[in-house]
């Protein structure tokens, strides 16, 4: 399990902190805000789903060329297949069992089995369009949606004449691609 320090500052206790410091300065005393440090963990299936976004994307781009953010944009419909994680900060470190309870209840093999599956299917489909840069996969993904749509359709075909991830996903309670 890997875990990350985090220093975080609300926005009123920073404020707080700012009129403090500020008023402290005048007097002649230093103050700084105050900082608080929160351990965030990141199980081995969160750090399989994060590869099995990043690592896809980020191997068209091994030309050396630096790129725009937006250039490494995933499609909406292959986020069907994997976890939506919070967006809000301070979170608890529960909210996948939490929010995903079949898939958390699922052994860590079977996890690293579907984001593999997921991640070989999709590059195949890539393969198959012969999409092999990051502008041809923005371009054909992103910008183009007929051609990405005709993609999706492609991943989905590949998805569902597949038994064992087709187990996997009813096991997660992942359904909404097969649909």
């Amino acid at each position: 399990m890997q875990v990350i320090g985090v220093n975080t500052v609300s926005h009123s206790s920073y404020a707080e902190s700012t009129k403090k410091a500020n008023s402290a300065s005048s007097a002649g005393i230093s103050s700084t805000p105050k900082t608080t440090t929160e351990v965030v963990t990141l199980s081995q299936a969160a750090k399989s789903g994060e590869h099995a976004i990043s690592g896809v994307v980020e191997s068209l781009a091994e030309d050396n060329q630096v790129y725009p953010v937006e250039m490494y944009a995933i499609p909406s419909w292959y986020g069907e297949y994997l976890f939506e994680a919070p967006m809000d900060l301070g979170g608890k470190g529960d909210w996948a069992s939490v929010k995903y309870p079949q898939a958390a209840a699922m052994t860590e093999s079977e996890r690293d089995e579907y984001f593999g599956f997921i991640t070989g299917h999709y590059q195949a489909v890539l393969a198959d369009a012969h999409i092999d840069s990051l502008p041809e996969h923005y371009n054909a993904l992103i910008v183009n949606r007929s051609s990405s749509e005709a993609l999706r359709q492609q991943m989905s075909e590949r998805v569902r004449n597949d038994p064992r991830l087709v187990e996997l996903m009813t096991k997660m309670g992942i359904d909404k691609p097969l649909s």
